[in-house]
């Protein structure tokens, strides 16, 4: 079986299951000029699109086969969206999966270390507070800090820029 993210680099062999051919003809079909990639496996978008243009310039219209127009139909609209999520990506106003993690596991990291490090920075201001409010007050500033230093980053990540800006505990 192959996953989702195999579907750029397949074997020569998924890319003749896919057309119903002898692995030979994908040879065949590479002599002619069908895509492949540097370390020899096939994008199937980019063989499918091949095929489609080898048959245009063969004089080859639209498939006569219900099954094989649905397929075409089927394709053509997949690329479309792949085109339209290209677009959207180059403009910004698409962020991938990815990005999205890696953003979203630096931000709990950083509230961690903030929590974990409550105790260390507030310990020896706790133990001479003079009541319960001068240490709430105490624990609501510390925790206002990490609170702020994680709005800033995000802040900052919307910029695109790299560095964080933080502020200093008090």
């Amino acid at each position: 079986m192959v996953k989702s993210s195999d579907i750029n680099n397949l074997p020569r062999s998924v890319i003749a299951a896919a057309f119903k051919m002898s692995a030979p003809n994908v040879n065949s079909w590479v002599k002619k000029g069908c895509p492949r990639n540097p370390d020899g496996g096939y994008d199937l978008a980019a063989v499918i699109q091949w095929r489609l243009e080898e048959l245009e310039m063969q004089g080859c219209g639209a498939p006569e086969d219900p099954e094989a127009r649905k397929w075409l139909t089927s394709f053509r609209r997949e690329r479309a969206k792949k085109a339209r999520i290209e677009r959207l990506a180059l403009s910004r106003e698409f962020v991938r999966t990815d990005e999205i993690q890696k953003v979203a596991f630096e931000c709990g990291r950083q509230v961690k270390d903030g929590c974990l490090a409550i105790a260390d920075r507030c310990a020896s201001l706790v133990a001479v507070a003079s009541d319960a409010d001068e240490c709430k007050q105490i624990l609501n500033r510390e925790i206002r800090i990490i609170l702020e230093n994680l709005a800033n980053s995000l802040a900052v990540l919307g910029e695109g820029e790299d560095r964080e800006k933080t502020i200093q505990p008090a």
